[in-house]
């Protein structure tokens, strides 16, 4: 297929992905499935990923813990972000109590 500009004009083709053989290797056929833990490793059939398995595991639970420690890290700097969002607005609710305290004493002092 072709894709369109911005302005809907004809682009360049786009490139076709290579179809994914399966992970057990002896079987040749295109993989439409993935592992269901590591979503990485593709297969054609349950049969196939059954098979392949013991070998599979390893680096399955490889990427899975992987990807568990990156999910964790991701969420450890979020949760410091809004830390950090929340002691500015915390700040900045201060100096505005602060400021509003000003203006207010020295509206009586008058």
């Amino acid at each position: 297929g072709t894709r369109a500009d911005d302005r809907g004009r004809p682009g360049r083709a786009l490139p076709r992905a290579m179809p994914r053989k399966c992970g057990w290797p002896p079987c040749e056929t295109d993989a439409g499935l993935k592992c269901g833990r590591c979503r990485r490793e593709r297969y054609c059939s349950r049969e196939c990923q059954t098979l392949h398995l013991s070998d599979h595991r390893p680096a399955c639970n490889q990427r899975v813990t992987e990807q568990e420690a990156a999910a964790e890290a991701a969420v450890e700097a979020a949760t410091r972000i809004a830390v950090m969002k929340a002691a500015d607005l915390a700040a900045e609710t201060a100096r505005a109590r602060v400021a509003s305290g000003v203006l207010a004493l020295s509206t009586e002092a008058k």
